[in-house]
């Protein structure tokens, strides 16, 4: 699964909207979607940022899918709860 396809997911399922998380890591909604549509390149950096958006680390997110990473992502919010942000 490509990098892009993969962020989208994670997203997703756990209820962000493009706007909310694109400003969560200094994004418009419009420069998040971009990534999300392959419009525009990722950087090593912003990754870093969204897997810290997320609780985890960037190795983690290149060694599981997307459906160990929703549960490693959920334990870590159950240890530090951060607020709503979805949409």
């Amino acid at each position: 699964m490509e990098t892009k396809q993969k962020i989208c997911l994670i997203r997703k399922v756990l209820g962000w909207s493009q706007e909310a998380f694109g400003e969560s890591i200094g994004l418009s909604q419009r420069q998040y979607g971009r990534i999300e549509n392959g419009d525009s390149k990722l950087s090593v950096s912003l990754l870093e940022e969204m897997c810290e958006q997320w609780g985890i680390t960037h190795a983690q997110f290149a060694s599981m899918d997307v459906e160990q990473l929703y549960e490693l992502i959920l334990k870590n919010r159950k240890k530090n709860p951060t607020p709503d942000h979805a949409d």
